[in-house]
Order: structure tokens, then sequence, then C-alpha cells
């Protein structure tokens, strides 16, 4: 055996040794992480099993706490419109039997009264009154001394008027709700009502029925107790209601119900229901963990269970689940995981040796074709460079053009060079993130996106640039961007941009110490409407934005709120001169308006001015300071300004 003949022989035994021992260790190191990685995945899978069930519990008391929100609007919907067919099925009949009788008005009002009374007997549920549009009582369903009393001015302990308020059914055809505190029986405790009353002009008479909130309230705890009581059946997962008292008021045990729960105690005799009412002292929700009995057994597990305050009920809703369900779950995941982790070191080892087969063969027909790929290398970067689509190009560190496409030659032509700097880097100009402004003529702007990478071309150490002409994405997502800022009939900038316009303010408040929010609102704009037509109106919207626009400081913006609503922003302004300024400017929209159409139009205003002095302030609060002086100035007769 030769010199050369050796030389290789050890050559591949060295190979075939560093292999083995790799092989060795790999296999070793595996084993260990293996263990680790079990103990670490069974820690793991118990938090994330535990913080499911958690969630689920949680998300469950927390959905039932909506229905019974959800469940109680829906009822007073129903109840208002129950009170509503009522009243208006006994208008058709009273209309009906006696509108076309030629009978007086009073002689009308008793049969009316009569009938009241007649469907006041038959309806267990309801009671049924009649006043007249100036509040005196005809039937009271409640105290009959006070037939034939007016009691226009009489008010509920909160203070509302309200059979003023019933006597606006006079005007309105579709009748009016009202909502006072009334008792049930003569000298009982005042209730929430509403009722439904309509007037009825053939006898000159207001009827009315109602129902009470305590009613409506009992009606929804009654069906969500009998709703949760048949949706959970589980007797590892429902979920029970206890009152403060400790009775038991839903269970899918229904034995349990009415029960107290203060016989109840965890492994170290603590009584349950105290341990869950501390924790409901603060917040009114969490998580309490305990020991108790598994269901059906002598056995003490772990529980966790979220309990929630119901407090319109004087109650809480609890559900749960047991720890030792957790563990059952997790010895079986570790199990399975174990057994997966040596099916994966048995596969592992295989295609380790069949890799170390490969390689063997790979390594000496990969040294054969080494040369060859090397000098394929340079002809397919050259196709692929031709055939891309984006702009491509080559600089070496100092800024020197080693290589670039047509597509570039085409943007660009001769101009390359003036947009590289000494460093091989581009400087196009930075419109946005990663989008950059070609200017070629005054004519020719491109938009483009560029990607960097460093390469070695030619031995060199290089960049590589690839250009992508975003030209046509940019141009039209900046139209959309454009449409959704403003507003189509008058071209202000909108809501929306006011947001987006004050967000930046708060990125440069060195640069205004104060902001003035002036809530503007057209006064009667809705007779401009009724009497000229939208049209009409539309123009008066048009013509008051550009008489601000015509006279705000270039900094100071107008902004179409909604409707007739504007909203001014001035920076560095007072209010006394913001006042100044905005009753210049209705002066002269007042005038202008005149010429357009025959009828005086003035605008109303409230102002309010914020020092800028951290970056908490939110827009939404400053327009409602101002909105409120606004209200101020509608009330206080219009063609106004309120100032702070």
């Amino acid at each position: 055996m030769n010199k050369n003949q050796k030389k290789i022989t050890n050559n591949w035994l060295i190979l075939i040794l560093t292999v083995l021992v790799s092989f060795t260790v790999l296999s070793s190191f595996m084993f260990v992480s293996n263990v680790q990685y079990t103990r670490a995945s069974r820690e793991n899978f118990d938090s994330l099993i535990k913080d499911q069930l958690k969630t689920f519990v949680k998300n469950e008391i927390d959905n039932r706490y909506r229905d019974i929100e959800y469940s109680l609007d829906r009822l007073y919907i129903q109840e208002r419109l129950k009170i509503k067919e009522k009243i208006n099925a006994i208008a058709i009949t009273l209309n009906n039997d006696y509108s076309n009788s030629n009978i007086t008005l009073e002689e009308r009002r008793k049969l009316l009264v009569k009938s009241l009374e007649s469907i006041d007997n038959d309806d267990e549920d309801y009671l049924y009154f009649a006043i007249t549009p100036d509040g005196v009582t005809m039937r009271s369903g409640t105290d009959n001394n006070l037939a034939g009393t007016k009691i226009l001015d009489l008010v509920d302990k909160d203070g509302v008027r309200f059979i003023q308020e019933m006597t606006k059914a006079v005007d309105e055809k579709e009748g009016v709700y009202v909502t006072y505190h009334w008792p049930k029986e003569k000298d009982g405790e005042p209730l929430k009502k509403t009722s439904y009353c309509k007037y009825l002009p053939e006898f000159d008479m207001i009827i009315a029925t109602g129902s009470y909130e305590e009613d409506v309230e009992k009606l929804l705890k009654a069906r969500t107790f009998s709703t949760i009581q048949q949706y959970y059946t589980s007797s590892t997962q429902y979920i029970s209601i206890v009152d403060y008292d400790g009775n038991m008021l839903v269970h899918p045990n229904k034995d349990l119900i009415g029960k107290s729960t203060l016989n109840l105690v965890n492994n170290d005799g603590e009584v349950l229901h105290y341990m869950f009412m501390k924790e409901l002292e603060d917040d009114g929700e969490g998580f309490v963990s305990y020991y108790f009995n598994l269901p059906e057994s002598d056995i003490i597990s772990g529980k966790i269970t979220y309990f929630r305050k119901l407090d319109r009920w004087n109650a809480y809703m609890g559900m749960g689940f047991y720890v030792d369900d957790v563990e059952d779950r997790l010895q079986a995941y570790t199990q399975e995981l174990i057994q997966q982790h040596y099916i994966d070191l048995l596969i592992t080892i295989l295609l380790f040796i069949i890799s170390a087969i490969l390689i063997f063969i790979l390594i000496r027909r990969g040294l054969g074709l080494q040369k060859n790929y090397l000098n394929q290398e340079e002809i397919v970067y050259t196709k692929l460079f031709k055939l891309s689509k984006d702009g491509i190009i080559i600089l070496d560190y100092y800024g020197a053009v080693l290589y670039k496409n047509a597509f570039v030659n085409h943007i660009l032509g001769n101009s390359l060079n003036q947009y590289i700097n000494g460093k091989g880097e581009l400087t196009f100009a930075n419109v946005k993130e990663n989008v950059y402004q070609i200017d070629i003529s005054e004519d020719a702007i491109f938009y483009v996106t560029i990607i960097k990478e460093d390469i070695v071309y030619h031995g060199m150490d290089s960049y590589i640039y690839f250009i992508t002409n975003i030209t046509d994405q940019y141009e039209e997502r900046n139209e959309l961007e454009k449409q959704a800022s403003y507003d189509m009939l008058t071209g202000l900038p909108n809501r929306r941009r006011l947001i987006l316009d004050f967000e930046d303010l708060r990125q440069h408040l060195p640069d205004f110490q104060t902001v003035t929010i002036a809530m503007i609102d057209i006064d009667y704009f809705k007779i401009v409407n009724d009497t000229y037509g939208h049209e009409t109106g539309d123009e008066v919207l048009i013509l008051l934005g550009k008489c601000f626009n015509q006279r705000l400081h270039h900094a100071d913006k107008i902004y179409r709120y909604g409707g007739e609503e504007f909203v001014v922003v001035l920076y560095n302004t007072s209010s006394v001169d913001t006042g100044n300024i905005l009753s210049q400017i209705n002066i002269i929209f007042t005038q202008l308006a005149e010429k357009m159409i025959d009828q005086t139009i003035t605008f109303s205003a409230g102002i309010f001015t914020q020092q800028i002095h951290d970056t908490d302030i939110e827009i939404n609060d400053l327009i409602h300071e101002a909105d409120g002086l606004l209200y101020k100035a509608k009330e206080n007769g219009r063609n106004r300004i309120e100032i702070e």
C-alpha cells in the first residue's frame, strides 16, 4: 500500500471515527434532552390545561351574565310593545263603538271610563287609567280618590312631572312612553314604571297602561334560573347560583335548590360560602382554589372555581373544575409524550446512519461536481437577473455599479449615479415606510420599494438592491385614503381626519401650548331642508365650510363632524379670541346665506380651550366639553357663542 493510499485510508478512518463519536454524543444528548423536555412539557401542559379550563369557566359565567343583560333588554322591549298593543287595541274598539255616536263629549268620556273599568276587571296583569289633556284624572288604576282631580303638576320621587309628560301624547300621533315612579297600590312604596299613553281625539282623552320594572325583573330572574338549571347537566361542570345568605338558587341537583350551603366546608373546615363571599368583596369576581370531595365520592381533590357577583338578585354565580380531572389528562399526555420521544429517538438514529452513508457518497460526488456548479452559477444568476420583473442593482461598498438590469436602465437611464453615495447606498427620497420616490421629470414620478442584501459578487463584498415599481398601487391607495378622510359634499376633512390630525398634534407638543375646540351647529337647519329642500341645505353646508376656510389661520382647520355639526380646531388661540373670530364669520355667513335664500341663517357654537402639557388628553374629551357649551348656547336662544 503506497503513501497516498494510506493517507486516503487514514482520512476515511478519521471521518468514520468522527461520525461514530458524533453519533454517540448526539444520542446521549437527545436522551438527556428528552427527559428534561418531558418534565418541562408536563409542567407546561399542566399550566396550559388549567389556564384553558379557567378561561372556559370564566367565559361561561361571563356569557351567562351577558345573557341576563341581553334578556333584560329584550323583555323591556317586549313589555313596551305589549302595553302599546293593548292600548292601541282598546283605542280601536272605543273608536268603533262610540266615535260615531250622536252623544255629547261628556257622555262619550263616561262610556270610555266605564269600558276601561270593564277591561281592568278582565285583565289581572295591567291597570288602565285615563286623563284629560289638561291633566284631570278621569280614572286611576290604583287610587280612585284621584278621579276628577287635576294632577298636572304631580311629581314623582325623582321630581319628574310625569303627568305633563303624558299630556304630550296629544301632539304625538303614535303616542308616548313615560317612565316614572308610582305605587302598585294606594299608599304603597313608589316603584319605577313605564306607561304607554295615547290620545283619542274623539273623546279628547288620554288612555294609558303600564308595567313595573319589578315585574319584568321577576320574570327575567325566573327565566334565567330555569334556563341555567336545564342547560348544565354535567356532574363536574355546571353553573350554580347562591344568594348572599348562602341559599342555593340554581343547581343541577334539584334537591339542593332552596337548601342552605353553609354546611359545605373544605378539608380545612372552612365554610365555602364565606370563602367565596370574601373573594367577591373587592372586585366582585375571582377564582378560589380549595379542596373538596369529588362528586359522589369520598376522595378529596383540589378544585378551582370562578365566581362573579349577581348584585341585581343579591347572589353570585360560580363554575369550577376538579384538579384530579386535569391530573388524569396530564398522565395520559406524559405517557404519550415519552412513547413519542422513544420513537423519535429511534427514527433519529436510523436517519443519522442513513445520512452518514449518504454523506460519504455525496462528499465524493460533490467534490467532482463542484467545479461544474461554480462555472454554471454565473450563467444562472445572469439569466435570473435579466428575467426578473424587479429592478436589480449591484454596488460595491464604494458606490461603483457592478451590475444593473434592463428595468433599472428603463427607469433611471444614465441618471443612476446621482442616487448613489460613496458608501454604496441608494439615496432615493423616502416618502413612507419602505416606499421611495424617484423624480425623473415633472411628468415622470415613480414610487418603489427596495430590498437590500449583502452578497459576494465576482469575489467582491457588495450590496444587491431589488427595486419593485408600486406607482399604480401607491397612487390608488393615496386616493382611497383621501376619500376616507374627507367629506364628499363639502370637501372638508371629516371626523376620521380630525382624530388623525389630533394624534399627529400630540407628537409635536412643543409646537403648540394650547388647543381650542369650537363645536358649531347651524340653527334651525331642519327648517331650511324642509322649506327649501335638501339641495339648498347642502349649499348652505358648503357655504359655511367656505366661510371658515377663507378666514381661518393656515394652521387652524374646520372639520365636518356630522350633519350640520362642524368642529373648528385652533392652536395657541384663547377662547375669547376664538369667540371674536367665530362671531365675525357668523355675520359674514348670515349675509351670504340671506343672498342665497330669503331667510336668516345663523349658527351657534361652544368653545373650549385646553392647556396641553401631556399626551394623555383625548380629542373626544375636548369635543365633549365644547358640545356641552354648544348645548348651552342652544338653550340660551341660539345664534350665540358660549365660552368655557
